[in-house]
């Protein structure tokens, strides 16, 4: 056999013999043989304290131990192509298999993960719904009235069927409702719009062939206003606003010369003797008035005030309310017919 002799560059295909040995410490790796044997290069890596280089793939036909003297006496590491329990592994082959690794007295086997190692112990890969827990087994599965506890908070809106007993109803019912119905100073709203508590009306006589006169026609030139209607009304808290409606028109169209329609509403006085009727406290408005002006010379579309704001009022409290007319200027007339009041809740 030829002398083995060491080499300063990276032996190559090229730059060995058939059959020539040679010797080379590369950078960053530790000592190699290399031989050219059959048209190949063949490399064995040396150390200095008993470490195993490999620079590329490891393959091991056995086991391989930590600790012993050989033969097997140390713990296996990897044996069978399988990494040992001991080191970490799982000790057998999970090859084409699908789930979890569990272990029963120490065997590992794979497939779905029992309850009590925290899985469901059920395949639910095919499953659509809720997971559900019923003595133990776990199924995919639907929710029911059952699985709600009677403490649960459920949001209104999932609702959509089923009677809520009495003690869950809605706080906008029962703080608004009781057994006599709608509160104390609780609004009825949209429920109803609206209703008339006074209107200009006229009724034909009881003979035959008698007919319902013309609608009375008011008229003022005056520019201080006149009280032309006036009707007793009892405020009740339900009620929140007033409206007048009618039909006006002043004798001249000029500007400064509107007809005004007034509505306001009084307190009632009541002469202490009782021998005088009741009459409206005129030195002030119980309430904010509202007005309607136009100078339109004829009778057009219905005028309509603003809401006139009676929430103010005293309920149960009677008071007298107004339809008073005037003319912005004094040399027009002014001209009222058909007024009607309605309140609102």
């Amino acid at each position: 056999m030829s002398d083995i002799k060491r080499v300063y560059s990276q032996p190559t295909f090229s730059s060995l013999k058939e059959g020539e040995e040679v010797i080379y410490l590369g950078k960053s790796k530790p000592l190699a043989r290399y031989r050219k044997e059959n048209g190949q290069i063949w490399v064995s890596y040396m150390t200095t304290n008993g470490d195993l280089f490999v620079e590329k793939e490891f393959n091991v036909q056995g086991t391989i131990s930590q600790g012993g003297t050989g033969g097997g006496s140390g713990n296996p590491i990897v044996k069978g192509g399988l990494v040992e329990q001991t080191a970490g592994g799982v000790g057998v082959s999970t090859s084409g298999t699908t789930g979890a690794v569990s272990y029963n007295s120490g065997t590992p086997s794979v497939g779905t993960l029992g309850a009590d190692k925290g899985g469901t112990g059920q395949d639910l890969s095919s499953g659509t719904g809720l997971i559900k827990v019923s003595s133990g087994t776990v199924s995919a599965s639907t929710l029911v009235n059952a699985d709600i506890s009677g403490s649960a908070a459920i949001d209104a809106a999932k609702i959509t069927a089923g009677v809520l007993p009495t003690a869950q109803h809605s706080a906008h019912v029962t703080d608004n409702l009781d057994a006599n119905g709608l509160k104390t100073g609780r609004n009825i709203g949209d429920a109803v719009k609206g209703f008339t508590i006074f209107n200009s009306s006229q009724i034909a006589g009881s003979s035959d062939s008698n007919t319902v006169a013309s609608d009375n026609i008011w008229q003022q030139t005056n520019t201080t206003p006149v009280i032309k209607v006036l009707f007793n009304y009892v405020h009740d808290d339900d009620n929140s606003t007033m409206k007048l409606r009618c039909l006006l028109r002043t004798s001249s169209g000029s500007s400064g010369d509107n007809v005004i329609a007034k509505l306001t509403i009084y307190d009632v006085s009541v002469g202490a003797s009782l021998t005088t009727g009741s009459a409206p406290n005129v030195s002030s408005d119980k309430v904010t008035p509202v007005t309607i002006s136009t100078n339109k010379t004829g009778y057009a579309a219905t005028a309509t005030s603003s809401d006139m704001d009676i929430s103010s009022l005293t309920n149960g409290t009677m008071y007298k309310v107004a339809i008073l007319l005037y003319n912005e200027g004094s040399s027009a007339t002014s001209y009222l017919t058909g007024p009607a009041v309605t309140v609102n809740g």
